[in-house]
């Protein structure tokens, strides 16, 4: 981390000398001189930091390091603050200001330039007792083969790529079978070992295995969770309610259990609990499942045996073995060696057997170092340096995996190691959406752009290299493959957690672990802030995750807040404004508001000139103005925003239309959005014609057409944008040329009132991916998908089409259909004709239909399942029944 805390500085000093226009040549001189002097330390860290955890000399030096990083920072970063807003004023009241604060501007120049001559003397001792510790150098060369895995991870970016489990097949099977036969009872079946045995991955394959045998089937993450916590997520997956937070929080613990136990009851279903720590943690829940004598199931993971004992006696713990011999080089090879067929070089067997020996044939042990050996070259040099280049004083149980994961975490290229830390700020066993995790890494300067090469494509490189590395852990994928939400894995987690501790990279403030914020660097609130809190004077980032709608004092606590970049209040419901004092903090790059109370922001906010990320989808519907900006948007408020890359407006409920925000006819005119890529959600208006196509840089854009608004102009400036991929379109469209869609990737219309000549044009687009049409965004009684129409399209989506009745897909239309689905198109009697003919179609999804459509799909019976029996997943609703099916055991 010292490695990866000079890199950024280094960095920093190089933005400083080219941008911040440092006249003063004593000082330039001086930052040049550090500049070098770091790069030159950093050629020896990576030595550093692999010795620091056996020899306590090398680890204070190392600390020194990070510790002077930390200072460069403090000075670069508090001289900023005092001269940003000068150099960043346009109007004629910003010059005059300028010119009238240069002998302040020039004291804090000669000020700055005393630190750094002492920080220079400071980095100056370090060097000299590097020579004293034996800290070799390390060549800073490219690692031929990591680009290429790299290369290779943005080809297969899209693959779900789940871990195999290896030589439990068998025993996968017995399971399974356990859950969908015997007894009527309802069972607890659990499977009982220390972590890293691979309960998880075990469990979810047996999940998806057996939960098309259910009616209810729901997968819960306990950990240390508190019983209301869990038996809230309880409710949002059995009772279906993911967007319904209002019914479900007001109730108590007594009446979650009793919705979910009247729920279940009459039903078929099966639960996976996964990582209960407790007893008294299954004791909280366990009133929520009743037996129907049914054969409902509930399926543990646990490391505590007391946890099997109490929940079911008559059924005996699974408990899985620690991997034999031959599946531990069969795991390991999976990993190191990750394409077909796996096999691992001749002249690297020797090496492999001494590493596989030493993992004591822990699975998650074997991923992970494999994970690490996989980014490196494949000879023998390479792999007989890792292995005597570190600790091996690994006993049996947590502190082997520990100290596994130690391994893992120092051998990440350092642009990767805060990136892993950052995910550790998110409540334990959460998921985190992968969009926010990105943009804040963007914010914080750990993701910087690589040539041409946006920073956003460079950051989900990087994710996907931990994915590979087994670190971090999908959640949920969409209809591509691309991750839409992961987290990290609980053991990996605490060992961070400490890393992140010891380093002062951030702390977590917590019911449980108070800790001394005062020198805090970044701070994760994970309860409410008491009243009374020390002002973070060096705090880059505050994100917090309280829900509750108890005061909190963020209003006090950013009065602190001078260093600011990351501000991330999502869904903290109790935050109904900012303070005045929000413009101060001028280096801010991320500003989320998003599932707060805010319904205005200070007049302050025009002052924010680096802010990237403007999240402000409020349950609110926050409004900006001249005073306290109640928005029809000033656009001299955002237009000296001039590095906003996303902005979110409005707020949208499920079902319902969003509510979109109107912005001025001046709007983007002068180009001072043209870093914008992503704009939504807005009122088409007068700025489209003018503002919208100097926005040459959009990829994302979800705009409301007003009704009698004339969607010709609209078109034509979308036309213009060569980098838009994604278009959200809601309101009554009078025609749709599809020139100006060509280069779409990804449409969704919403309540577009389209006729068949629209939609025949739609049936050309030769980039199109994803299509969604939405609340009679189609007013048709039939639809007719033409012979060779849609020839890219991989997932469609109809929902909410009233007047559909018919539906004929011709021969050769939707060559590359993968997903379909149909929801809330109650009179929709059939399945579509000639759907038998798309054979590339792999699930298919009826949500609330009619009960006479349903009867239509059922297997073997059914009069539509002759067209449907070649798909692989089939999933159908009405109200009362929810069915998936896995056409492959039908068979």
């Amino acid at each position: 981390m010292a490695e990866q805390a000079i890199g950024v500085v280094i960095e920093r000093l190089i933005l400083f000398l080219a941008e911040e226009a440092v006249s003063i040549y004593e000082l330039r001189d001086q930052v040049e001189s550090m500049q070098e002097k770091l790069g030159r330390i950093r050629c020896f860290l990576k030595d550093a930091d692999g010795r620091s955890a056996r020899n306590e000399s090398i680890k204070n030096w190392v600390n020194e390091i990070r510790q002077v990083a930390y200072d460069i920072e403090d000075v670069v970063d508090n001289f900023l603050v005092e001269v940003e807003s000068y150099y960043n004023r346009k109007d004629w009241k910003g010059k005059a200001k300028k010119y009238a604060n240069k002998p302040r501007e020039l004291v804090e120049r000669l000020k700055i330039s005393s630190q750094i001559e002492k920080i220079n003397k400071k980095i100056e001792g370090i060097t000299q007792s590097r020579k004293g510790l034996g800290i070799r150098g390390s060549d800073e060369g490219g690692d031929p083969r990591r680009e290429s895995l790299l290369e290779m991870r943005r080809r297969d970016a899209c693959e779900d790529r789940e871990h195999d489990v290896v030589g439990l097949e068998e025993k996968i099977n017995e399971l399974v079978k356990q859950l969908v036969e015997g007894e009527g009872r309802r069972r607890v079946i659990s499977v009982v070992g220390q972590a890293g045995l691979g309960k998880t991955v075990l469990a979810r394959k047996v999940y998806n295995r057996a939960k098309s045998s259910f009616m209810s089937a729901a997968w819960i993450h306990v950990s240390n969770n508190k019983t209301k916590e869990v038996l809230r997520e309880l409710c949002k997956a059995v009772l279906l309610l993911p967007g319904d937070r209002d019914k479900i929080e007001p109730q108590n613990e007594g009446e979650m259990r009793e919705s979910i136990e009247k729920k279940l009851k009459e039903e078929k279903y099966l639960v996976v609990l996964d990582d209960v720590w407790t007893p008294e943690a299954w004791d909280g829940i366990r009133g929520a499942f009743p037996d129907g004598n049914k054969g409902s199931r509930v399926l543990i993971t646990t490391r505590d045996g007391r946890v099997a004992e109490r929940s079911d006696q008559n059924t005996p713990p699974y408990r899985p073995p620690l991997l034999n011999e031959e599946d531990s080089h069969k795991l390991f090879f999976r990993h190191a060696f990750p394409r077909s067929p796996y096999s691992c070089p001749r002249e690297l067997e020797s090496s492999a057997k001494k590493i596989v020996q030493r993992c004591g044939r822990l699975p998650l042990a074997l991923v992970t170092l494999a994970g690490i050996l996989s980014g490196k070259e494949q000879t023998i040099q390479a792999w007989e340096d890792f292995i005597a280049g570190h600790n091996w004083d690994l006993t049996q149980g947590n502190h082997e995996i520990s100290g596994v994961l130690a391994l893992s975490f120092d051998d990440l290229p350092y642009s990767l190691k805060p990136c892993l830390l950052y995910c550790c700020a998110f409540p334990r066993d959460s998921a985190i959406r992968v969009k926010r995790l990105l943009r804040l890494w963007i914010a914080e300067g750990f993701v910087q752009r690589q040539g041409s090469r946006r920073p956003e494509a460079v950051a989900g490189d990087y994710l996907a290299e931990l994915v590979d590395r087994s670190l971090v852990q999908p959640c949920k994928r969409n209809c591509f493959g691309q991750i839409k939400s992961c987290r990290v894995h609980d053991v990996l987690g605490q060992t961070l957690l400490a890393t992140a501790e010891e380093q002062n990279f951030f702390k977590i403030y917590s019911a449980d672990s108070k800790c001394d914020l005062l020198k805090c660097r970044r701070l994760a609130i994970h309860c409410c802030l008491e009243q009374r809190s020390p002002p973070l004077h060096l705090a880059r980032a505050f994100i917090s995750f309280t829900e509750s709608e108890s005061p909190n004092r963020h209003d006090i606590i950013l009065q602190n807040f001078k260093m600011l970049k990351v501000l991330d209040l999502e869904g903290v419901r109790s935050v109904k404004e900012l303070p005045s004092e929000i413009g101060d903090l001028v280096l801010l790059r991320y500003l989320g508001l998003r599932h707060t109370s805010t319904a205005t922001l200070p007049r302050s906010v025009k002052r924010l000139y680096n802010l990237q990320t403007l999240d402000l989808r409020t349950s609110a519907g926050v409004r900006l103005s001249q005073t306290k900006v109640s928005l029809k948007l000033k656009a001299k408020h955002v237009a000296k925003m001039t590095n906003l890359r996303h902005l979110y407006f409005g707020s949208r409920s499920r079902g319902e239309l969003f509510n979109a925000m109107e912005v001025p006819e001046d709007f983007g005119v002068r180009r001072s959005l043209k870093e914008l890529q992503i704009l939504s959600y807005v009122k088409a208006g007068g700025w489209v014609k003018k503002g919208l196509c100097t926005m040459t840089n959009l990829r994302k854009l979800g705009m409301q057409v007003p009704k009698g608004y004339g969607s010709g102009s609209a078109f034509g400036a979308i036309a213009e944008l060569s980098h838009l991929h994604s278009l959200y379109l809601q309101g009554e469209l009078q025609d749709l040329p599809t020139d100006a869609l060509k280069n779409l990737t990804k449409l969704t219309l919403d309540s577009s009132c389209l006729g068949d000549g629209p939609f025949s044009g739609l049936q050309k687009l030769e980039s199109l991916k994803s299509l969604r049409l939405i609340n009679n965004a189609y007013q048709g009684k039939r639809l007719c998908c033409l012979g060779g129409g849609f020839p890219c399209l991989e997932v469609l989506n109809l929902e909410n089409l009233e007047h559909l009745e018919d539906m004929v897909v011709e021969s050769r239309a939707f060559g590359k259909l993968k997903y379909m689905r149909i929801a809330s198109c109650g009179h929709l009697d059939m399945i579509p004709q000639g759907l038998e003919n798309v054979k590339s179609l792999q699930e298919l999804k009826l949500i609330d239909m009619a009960a006479r459509l349903v009867e239509r799909v059922q297997p073997n019976t059914g009069k539509d399942w002759p067209k449907i029996m070649h798909i692989e997943s089939i999933i159908f609703t009405t109200s009362a029944v929810e069915k998936e099916f896995d056409v492959g055991q039908l068979k």
